[in-house]
């Protein structure tokens, strides 16, 4: 096959029949397959807290630009080819002309342009090289060869099944169809109309005259539209029943005559078994097939010897017929094979001996049937395979009369790693689960290699299988394509809060080889600007420990209206100078548990007024504990899954000059969708300290932005509260309930209907006793609405508008009002 011809040809060859592929084409996600994007649940916590908030971003190699050859490597495709086929290799010997039916890929190779077909080795590699759409699909290489779309030298390659020695070939011609003026709206479906016009060059090729061609009508659909995969299906079986005289016709020119045409009938009047000795007289009646009073020819007779002969429990068969005056008397001769003595086994750990005897249909006793053998092999291998094991692999021996079942689990004897030229292959091997020794599952491959993909550190990973020796042992080789690792990033935000600000963000991706990042950042804005120097490595050696240090300088300036006089406004002013250190433990990827110290140098306007020099400013040493979980589908517009920040800090005054302090936070943030487009997000804010925190550790209420776990390095901590001013409310103790629904509307926006109430509360105000009631009555409440756009590449766009509600105060009336909000971009 050719292009996604190979992939339907080369599933069909594993051993899929025609309903499993129906299934696997209607349930399949082929967008979602169609995508390199990492699922979020395979990154590291330290990596989501991380992630891409860029516009652009360019990566280097060696000095120069890396360029991307296409718009995706493929990578979750040849995920689920391997998926489906990488036991049918192990089964063939990674040959393809002993699979259950004979295959070849054809390719092109991109340096010479010739056409490149494929006959051995792994199925998954061959299917993914053929099906290299160019500017789609990166160029896949096999055997140092860059091989692409198979079809822009053959199209459809009906020479390459006569070579294989077809007598008939049937061929399936996938027309592509071009796009008219206005359907050329973006640049896929450019590419699109350019591959279409290079295939649709080849339809002189002189196809025809030796194959049977069908051409399913397939309407409107394009090469990249992948709705309506029921009506293609059907559309296929059309053209295939269509063509089926044709196919007949054919098939009749090349069968040779029967021949049992022309011969005399004969009425059966008895029929006679001999020779039985085990197997049963029923059995072979019945397989017999033929009765008293039928009507036969000799040709028949010999046909259904020859069905008793294949079931295996004789080792000849034959049939003789004698005349009577009324018709024949047919009699069945057999010749059983010797019983099997026992059964010897070897190889197995997985499953007892006894376990195994069992699944295996042979006993001793039986007659050594070959084809029970067989069938006992079956049934063994799939008995490995439902617990997961799926290269198991057993054969059987006869030796005098014992029979000798060897299995082969699958296990690994070695790895290797191919492709890795700047990363240490450490690096590599932490992330594989597959490791010597081990028994193969395919669970765990799936796993390991998107463990490995969502480090980040390379464009195409993927695992292919060797046999090292007739034993069976088997070397796992894992490839891998490594990215560009130095990078610029440019990212650009705008919100009625913080205005206009943008970031310049350039280091590595994988300093000193072991994955480690390194990186600065410019951030520069109307009412804020930071430096920040970042190292952080989120594994260290083979444990599961991440570490982190930053050091950097912010300055953030709020301008502030009086409310009772819009004449009247301040600016206030917070500078920082610092490091901030952390280890953390990271839980099954959903978390981390981190130790912080906090070094830093601040001033503030509210405390201060006047700053002065940046090395007189008053210092803060803070020790944190800290637990983190994040397991959100989505980052900005989540479905499931939900957020939780605690942490506890304590600021000593052994080296600073503020007084000692503690406090604990508390957030959390969830999504819960109980139908399609419908969700509820509630979220919990709590703060509790024991005395009036410095400036940089204050937590606030107010404002519309989307409660989100605590940066390390944030200049204030603000919490949301729809219908007030951000930054409204400060004290020891916080509290603020909030529900959210959002509902999805056409294309990618969504709308949000908000409800809050939280208060703050001063040391001396605050008793635990009346705290309850107190909270209800005294809670300052809000409603907002929200319309939100998630735009791929660009960011979130955000506009709301919130109200108060149920203000008590003539004073607090005049102060809240109505708010809007509006922001577009990716927070930074």
């Amino acid at each position: 096959g050719t292009s996604m011809g190979s992939v339907i040809g080369g599933l069909y060859a594993s051993g899929m029949g025609g309903a499993q592929l129906e299934r696997m084409a209607l349930s399949m996600d082929w967008e979602r397959l169609f995508s390199d994007k990492t699922d979020r649940q395979d990154q590291f916590f330290t990596q989501k807290k991380n992630e891409g908030n860029a516009l652009f971003e360019f990566r280097f190699r060696n000095g120069r630009i890396d360029i991307p050859t296409a718009l995706i490597s493929g990578q979750l495709l040849i995920n689920f080819l391997l998926q489906q086929t990488l036991f049918a290799d192990v089964r063939a010997g990674f040959d393809f002309d002993s699979l259950p039916r004979r295959y070849r890929a054809v390719a092109t190779d991109l340096v010479s342009g010739r056409s490149v077909v494929l006959r051995q080795g792994c199925l998954a590699e061959a299917m993914r090289a053929s099906l290299a759409v160019p500017f789609v699909f990166t160029p896949f290489e096999i055997n140092d060869r860059k091989l692409i779309d198979g079809g822009f030298r053959n199209i459809l390659p009906v020479d390459v099944a006569t070579q294989m020695g077809a007598d008939l070939v049937l061929a399936v011609d996938i027309r592509p169809r071009l796009y008219t003026e206005k359907e050329l709206k973006n640049p896929l479906t450019f590419i699109d109309q350019v591959v279409a016009i290079c295939l649709l060059n080849q339809e002189g090729r002189s196809v025809r005259d030796s194959a049977l061609v069908m051409t399913p009508v397939l309407g409107d659909h394009f090469s990249l539209d992948f709705r309506g995969i029921e009506a293609l299906i059907r559309a296929g079986e059309k053209v295939a029943t269509d063509c089926l005289p044709a196919i007949r016709q054919r098939l009749a020119l090349l069968s040779p005559t029967d021949p049992s045409l022309g011969q005399d009938t004969m009425i059966v009047q008895g029929i006679k078994i001999n020779h039985l000795k085990n197997v049963p007289y029923d059995d072979v009646f019945a397989r017999f097939g033929i009765h008293p009073e039928d009507r036969v020819t000799a040709a028949l007779l010999r046909q259904n010897a020859c069905r008793i002969l294949a079931a295996g429990s004789f080792d000849s068969v034959w049939v003789e017929v004698r005349s009577t005056a009324m018709g024949v008397l047919v009699e069945l001769n057999v010749h059983e094979r010797p019983p099997l003595e026992s059964v010897e086994i070897a190889g197995n750990t997985v499953f007892s001996k006894e376990e195994i005897r069992d699944a295996f249909a042979l006993k001793p006793g039986m007659p050594m049937n070959p084809v029970a053998a067989d069938n006992g092999v079956d049934a063994i291998q799939a008995m490995y395979h439902d617990r997961g094991f799926t290269l198991c692999s057993a054969t059987w021996k006869k030796k005098g009369g014992a029979l000798r079942l060897t299995l082969r689990e699958g296990r690994i004897d070695t790895l290797l790693v191919k492709g890795n030229t700047e990363t240490n292959e450490m690096v590599i091997l932490r992330e594989i689960g597959l490791r010597k020794g081990t028994l193969f599952t395919t669970r765990q491959m799936v796993a390991d290699i998107r463990s490995l993909y969502a480090t980040g550190l390379f464009v195409q990973v993927y695992v292919t299988l060797e046999e090292t020796d007739p034993t069976g042992r088997l070397q796992l080789i894992i490839h891998v394509r490594e990215k560009a690792y130095e990078s610029i990033m440019l990212g650009l935000r705008y919100d009625t809060i913080r205005m206009l600000e943008g970031f310049l963000r350039f280091g590595t991706h994988n300093l000193a080889h072991r994955g480690y990042a390194m990186n600065g950042t410019v951030q520069y804005g109307l009412t804020r600007e930071k430096y920040l120097l970042t190292l952080r490595t989120d594994r260290i050696l083979y444990t599961f420990l991440s570490s982190e240090g930053n050091l950097y300088y912010y300055r953030d300036r709020k301008y502030v209206v009086d409310p009772l006089d819009s004449t009247h406004f301040t600016y206030n002013t917070l500078r920082k100078l610092g490091g901030l250190f952390s280890v953390a433990h990271q839980i099954l990827k959903i978390g981390k548990l981190s130790w912080v110290f906090l070094l830093e140098h601040y001033q503030s306007s509210r405390e201060n007024g006047d700053l002065g020099d940046i090395l007189n400013y008053q210092g803060l040493r803070v020790f944190s504990l800290r637990a983190e979980f994040d397991t959100y589908d989505s980052p900005y517009f989540p479905k499931k899954g939900f957020k939780l920040y605690s942490s506890g800090d304590l600021g000593l005054d052994i080296i600073g000059n503020h007084d000692s302090f503690f406090d604990f936070t508390l957030t959390y943030s969830g999504a819960w969708t109980p139908f399609k487009g419908q969700s509820f997000l509630p979220a919990v804010f709590v703060s509790l300290a024991d005395v009036s925190l410095p400036e940089p550790e204050k937590n606030y209420l107010g404002g519309p932005t989307e409660l989100r776990m605590n940066d390390d390095v944030v200049l204030f901590n603000s919490f949301p509260l729809f219908g007030y001013p951000e930054q409204s409310f400060t004290g020891e103790y916080l509290l603020t309930l909030s529900l959210s629904y959002r509902t999805d509307l056409p294309g990618p926006f969504f709308l949000y209907f908000h409800g809050n109430l939280g208060n703050a509360w001063r040391n001396d105000a605050f008793y635990w006793k009346d705290f309850p009631g107190n909270f209800l009555d005294e809670s300052y409440k809000g409603a907002g609405v929200t319309l939100a756009a998630d735009v791929p590449k660009f960011g979130p766009i955000r506009l709301t508008a919130s109200k108060p509600l149920m203000l008590k105060e003539a004073e607090e009336k005049k102060k809240f009002s109505e708010t809007y909000y509006f922001s577009m971009g990716y927070d930074f």
